[in-house]
């Protein structure tokens, strides 16, 4: 497929075209989790594939590799994903067990790119329930390192990319280079290196289940629910995996999530949310 990205930062913006191509296996298991009463059904799942990209530079203002010729990137994948997560017919979210992801791409000039670069995330999310009925604390931790010859080759496309409110409902792979930090501008940071976490109290407002008209379209309005948060989080460039704990950045808000159905059976989500950056942004 193509797809037209951007790199921005507080001098100069990039664009460019970028195509991929490529094959993954699957191998998908279910289970378990114990054999008490209290079990509760997981599935996890193995994968590998390989994937071949080609960026060509369309518009910039400064110098960048792309300029030249286009770049070629061939890599190969591994992943491992587990949930064990449970959701019930009227919750809002899942209210128990943990999910997370782990891949990994390792780039190479052997597989027919120009580059050679490693990178890996990981992705958990654990879901704790409360006393009260459909409220959940949402836990997340998101780590992503990658090898420092991205600076040296000067891939910025590559880099992590954090700021900003994106979807984190699917769990996270080496394709995903942005991730939120409410309360901040989008992709305010970047770096070879990725930490972020993320507390979340979350709770129903009222279940309404009646459809609402817009002149034709008709959508089915099933619930309306709220969440609290704090996100806490850096990424940064280093060729060592140090840690400055005093440039990590603190983002705190709510929002509000209604739960439409179209037709049916075309789910989607709406949020209305803010969210107050607490620490300074450079």
């Amino acid at each position: 497929y193509q797809n037209r990205k951007n790199s921005t930062d507080q001098e100069d913006t990039s664009w460019w075209e970028e195509g991929k191509a490529g094959v993954n296996i699957y191998f998908p298991f279910k289970g378990q989790t114990a054999t008490s009463a209290n079990s509760r059904p997981y599935w996890q799942t193995f994968s590998i594939g390989y994937q071949y990209e080609k960026l060509s530079s369309i518009t910039t203002t400064t110098p960048q590799p792309l300029d030249a010729d286009p770049v070629n990137i061939a890599s190969l994948r591994l992943g491992y994903y587990y949930s064990d997560a449970e959701k019930y017919g009227f919750s809002i979210s899942p209210e128990q067990g943990y999910s997370f992801s782990l891949t990994y791409e390792h780039a190479d000039k052997v597989l027919g790119g120009d580059y050679t670069f490693d990178k890996l995330i990981f992705d958990g999310r654990k879901f704790i329930p409360l006393p009260f009925l459909h409220q959940v604390l949402s836990l997340r931790l998101v780590a992503g390192f990658s090898s420092p010859n991205i600076i040296d080759q000067n891939l910025d496309w590559e880099k992590f990319k954090l700021g900003g409110h994106y979807s984190a409902d699917n769990l996270s792979n080496v394709d995903v280079e942005t991730f939120s930090l409410r309360g901040y501008k989008p992709a305010l940071l970047e770096g070879n290196n990725l930490l972020l976490t993320s507390l979340e109290y979350r709770f129903p407002i009222a279940n309404i289940e009646h459809s609402v008209n817009l002149g034709p379209i008709s959508f089915f309005l099933e619930r309306l629910s709220g969440a609290l948060f704090v996100d806490i989080g850096n990424a940064w460039e280093n060729k060592v995996n140090d840690i400055n704990w005093k440039d990590f950045k603190i983002g705190m808000g709510g929002e509000i999530k209604a739960d439409l159905n179209w037709q049916l059976d075309s789910p989607f989500t709406l949020r209305l949310g803010a969210a107050k950056a607490l620490t300074s942004p450079y």
